[in-house]
């Protein structure tokens, strides 16, 4: 079977996951849902030959909560989150393929994490720096810091934790971003190599 469409759901909370482990041949889905408004999420690390993924938002468009890991879709493989203006907490784990680019139209986000496996880094993550000021009501962010994203981080006046990582050497920056900080994870060099920036975290609780 390469196709599975699925029709009239009405639940509370739908899972994609391990139960669609024996449908690795499938190459396309189609949910359509008559009442999901809690969370759609999951493992999809099962469908390797996976290519599609189509929601009918039109019955999403309340959707709060939305995760996904182990996909690798082309750009228009992430279009339906565009329509999810409602989102506030998105989770993209383990992703390899391009960053969707409609990121910037989720503008009610309050957590975003997004965790690259991809060859190409650099470009995911300016994609990502591009559309993160975009999304002013963050509080919560989890992603890697580039050139790009650190730049971003200094529009998000209300983020409160992060968690990040570099590859390529980059501090965070100084800025009235901080202001709001109280958690921060990350490795130790980042922390060392960001002291000065953090100076003017008045209200940083925990460092780890």
């Amino acid at each position: 079977m390469t196709e599975l469409h699925l029709a009239g759901l009405d639940f509370q909370h739908f899972v994609l996951g391990p139960w669609l482990a024996p449908l690795g041949s499938l190459r396309r889905i189609n949910i359509h849902a008559a009442d999901t408004r809690s969370a759609v999420a999951g493992s999809l690390r099962f469908l390797t030959a996976l290519e599609s993924l189509e929601l009918d938002i039109g019955d999403l468009v309340g959707l709060r909560h939305f995760a996904l890991s182990f996909t690798c879709f082309d750009a228009e493989g992430y279009a339906p989150l565009a329509r999810l203006t409602r989102l506030q907490h998105l989770d993209l784990s383990r992703i390899c393929g391009p960053m969707p680019e409609c990121l910037s139209r989720l503008t009610q986000l309050r957590f975003l994490a997004i965790d690259y496996r991809g060859d190409f880094a650099d470009e995911a993550m300016e994609v990502v720096g591009r559309q993160l000021p975009y999304l002013s009501h963050l509080t919560r962010l989890q992603l890697d810091i580039t050139t790009d994203t650190a730049l971003a981080l200094t529009t998000l006046c209300h983020l409160n934790s992060l968690r990040c990582n570099t590859t390529d050497g980059t501090a965070l920056p100084a800025g009235p971003w901080l202001a709001t900080l109280q958690r921060l994870v990350a490795p130790s060099k980042l922390i060392v190599d960001s002291l000065d920036a953090l100076a003017s975290a008045p209200q940083l609780e925990r460092l780890a």
